[in-house]
């Protein structure tokens, strides 16, 4: 834009000197048309063309180089830029890993923190068809516990309150515990461990995708928090016992039912779609 605009000017410019090597008929002129400059004052008009071309071409060579400056600053802001990212990404990934290999080297106590012969023994993994209290379901189980960071007060809590859901409303219990194993924990481990795999890729990407991995681990960081703030808020309430619901179970689903359904059905579940837009972006 500003090269075409100098350009204009300067053609305009020298047509105008050219034009002005001739002055408009007057009286003294007659009919010969034109009334000529001296030689001398031709030649200097003549002269000063090259001088004006090499002045506007340092004119456009000094806003070339003022482009390519600039880009080069954006350049290397964008490389900052995706460094910081990077190394932001591969700690956060770095953390996570140690958090999930302490896990699995943790044991479970030998009653599933209550829910071995309560809510585990009724509800089945789709994967081999059988309860999650069995041997073979200790991963599925991990999983749960880890999502409500192996606290073990807090599953104790947690499973006196999905024994007693269980009793009442089998499908309420199966979502809330597919919340957390499949979603909470599952999906954040499909993210984590796809970069984990793919940590080398990280400097191929350009920078709005590596801005687009990082605003999705955070998402899924939002996720796992809410997820962990709902069941200490219904551990408190059961605590509490907010409306009865210690010793009616019925009172207990109704509320769980209020006020987090929306959250456990449709709220949390969202994690899979950041979750798979990393793996997308990593592919």
């Amino acid at each position: 834009m500003r090269k075409n605009f100098f350009t204009n000017i300067f053609i305009l410019f020298l047509i105008t000197l050219i034009m002005s090597g001739c002055r408009p008929l007057n009286k003294e002129g007659g009919y010969s048309g034109t009334v000529r400059r001296d030689d001398s004052a031709k030649s200097q008009e003549i002269n000063l063309i090259p001088q004006l071309i090499d002045a506007y071409s340092q004119l456009i060579q000094s806003e070339e180089d003022d482009e390519v400056n600039g880009d080069g600053q954006k350049n290397l802001q964008s490389d900052k830029e995706k460094k910081e990212l990077i190394a932001l990404i591969k700690e956060k990934v770095k953390t996570e890993i140690e958090v999930l290999k302490k896990y699995s080297n943790k044991i479970e106590d030998n009653e599933q923190y209550g829910m071995k012969w309560g809510v585990f023994k009724f509800l089945i993994e789709d994967k081999n068809k059988r309860n999650i209290q069995a041997v073979e379901n200790m991963p599925a189980r991990k999983q749960l516990y880890a999502s409500l960071e192996w606290n073990e007060d807090r599953l104790r809590k947690f499973g006196t309150i999905m024994n007693e859901v269980e009793k009442c409303d089998r499908v309420v219990a199966t979502t809330i515990l597919e919340t957390g194993m499949n979603f909470v924990q599952g999906k954040f481990e499909n993210a984590i461990i796809s970069i984990d795999d793919k940590d080398q890729d990280l400097d191929n990407l350009i920078l709005n995708e590596l801005k687009d991995i990082k605003k999705n681990l955070d998402l899924i960081d939002n996720f796992r928090k809410q997820w962990i703030s709902s069941i200490d808020k219904i551990i408190a309430e059961y605590d509490s016992n907010t409306g009865d619901i210690q010793k009616d179970s019925q009172a207990l689903v109704k509320r769980v039912n209020s006020e987090y359904k929306e959250i456990f059905e449709n709220e949390i579940p969202e994690i899979k779609k950041a979750s798979d837009d990393i793996q997308t972006i990593l592919k």
